[in-house]
């Protein structure tokens, strides 16, 4: 039986007004605006269990401290009459709260079902940046569930929420003081950072180097969109694989490199053994937090950022080195305001008449889990339709990230230039590539012709 109910709860700040958006706001705003409406997936959820002894009136005032210290997220988002994007910090008011009280079923189904009922619709203007519940079990609180923007926050600073969140919980669950949580910056301090002097300097060094990266990508070949339903055009298939995330931690250790130049390397070299593709062009995804400035901060700074790579058919070692040397330098030294990103890339076509090919995407991010490498990797391989979005620029989207149970990979592609069974077929390809190159291959491994594969050596 599950009991429902709802509470609102007041929040403040010492910051109010309209601001202009950040650099990573500006690059997150284009999702927003080119994939409406289906953006609901831009709703982050985020689930941090209560510790014992932390009641009900804790889990609320950890709240609304939450929403005084974080402006980011009692923020909204509108167009302004000129057609720019602009934020509005919230001075004061109060969050809907739903309480959903369990008893003789199970709070971790129902805290589930939250996550997907709560970030399935997008957020509108009248919002804040966050929804939030409670799951209790016999009245005491089990979970928060909270849905927060993607305006607001970005994968790595979800940590610096959720982080907080625990601190003080943990400090009501023992009745203590408020704990020292330290310092943020906000996203108005880094707007006021990116119009001052020393962004427009960094942001004129960095489009310097977004030129010269595009000039070595490929020129975009113009191909003829068939006439399909835009909405059925794009596919999206997920691959969960022990297999591969065993691989790529023995591969980062053999090349001594990251894990997410050992990936995207592998992905350039199916891209060239199936389709041809020796020289690429990938805008990687950028965390952009380089020193303890960036790592306390609670907005998004994510960016995409061009890597041009060119597949010699040297040996896999050096593949990766240069691979991870180009997204190091680029990492560090293209972030800048995206519109003015966008103007580069239009300034290259007007000057030889056709654009870089900027439609391949990459993005990894890693939490951090430790993989049992004297493991086969035997573990099954499965495969899921995700689900179908349109966007206008990213034509082949691939995003990674660790679990416990193994890598998570997900292959969004235009099918009108990236055709539907072969979206399965690489990321099968790659799992493959990977464990081969690694020396883990197990007689349950197909390649993606369904040719048996017999056992080449390995744990």
């Amino acid at each position: 039986m599950t009991k429902l109910s709802a509470i609102e709860i007041p929040y403040s700040g010492d910051r109010s007004g309209i601001y202009p958006l950040t650099w990573g706001q500006k690059w997150l705003w284009r999702a927003v605006s080119t994939q409406a409406p289906h953006y609901t997936h831009l709703g982050i959820p985020i689930r941090v269990e209560v510790p014992p002894g932390c009641n009900v009136d804790g889990v609320l005032a950890m709240l609304s401290k939450m929403i005084e210290r974080h402006e980011v997220l009692r923020t909204r988002y509108f167009v302004d009459d000129q057609g720019v994007a602009k934020q509005v910090v919230s001075s004061s008011g109060k969050l809907h709260v739903r309480l959903c009280n369990v008893e003789g079923s199970s709070p971790s189904e129902l805290a589930k079902q939250l996550e997907l009922e709560m970030t399935s619709a997008p957020f509108t203007m009248p919002e804040i940046s966050i929804r939030a519940a409670i799951v209790a079990e016999f009245d005491l609180p089990r979970f928060v569930i909270l849905s927060i923007f993607h305006m607001a926050v970005d994968g790595w600073s979800i940590p610096v929420v959720t982080t907080e969140m625990k601190q003080l919980m943990e400090a009501a669950a023992i009745h203590a003081g408020q704990p020292d949580l330290g310092d943020i910056v906000q996203p108005i301090d880094r707007v006021q950072v990116e119009q001052g002097p020393e962004g427009v300097a960094r942001s004129r060094l960095a489009l310097e180097f977004w030129k010269r990266e595009l000039e070595r990508f490929p020129r975009w070949t113009g191909e003829v969109v068939p006439e399909v339903t835009i909405e059925a055009r794009f596919e999206e298939h997920s691959m969960r694989s022990k297999r591969a995330a065993l691989a790529v931690t023995l591969l980062s250790a053999r090349f001594r490199s990251s894990p997410a130049a050992v990936l995207l390397t592998y992905v350039h070299k199916i891209l060239k053994e199936n389709y041809g593709k020796t020289r690429c062009g990938f805008m990687v995804f950028s965390h952009n937090r380089f020193g303890p400035t960036d790592l306390s901060y609670s907005g998004p700074l994510t960016q995409s950022v061009p890597v041009a790579l060119e597949h010699t058919g040297a040996d896999m070692n050096e593949q990766v080195r240069l691979t991870h040397q180009a997204m190091l330098e680029t990492s560090l030294s293209c972030e800048c305001d995206p519109e003015a990103a966008l103007a580069v890339i239009d300034s290259l076509e007007e000057a030889d008449g056709s654009a870089p090919d900027v439609s391949y995407a990459f993005n990894a991010h890693f939490s951090g889990f430790k993989y049992d490498t004297s493991s086969t990797g035997s573990d099954e391989t499965s495969f899921f339709e995700v689900r179908s979005y349109v966007y206008d620029d990213m034509k082949f989207f691939i995003e990674v990230f660790d679990e416990m149970d193994g890598y998570y990979f997900l292959l969004r592609a235009d099918t009108a230039l990236f055709p539907s069974a072969r979206i399965v077929e690489f990321l099968k390809g790659l799992e493959f590539s990977l464990a081969e190159s690694a020396g883990i291959l197990n007689s349950d491994i197909t390649m993606p012709t369904g040719e048996t594969v017999v056992s080449q050596g390995g744990g």
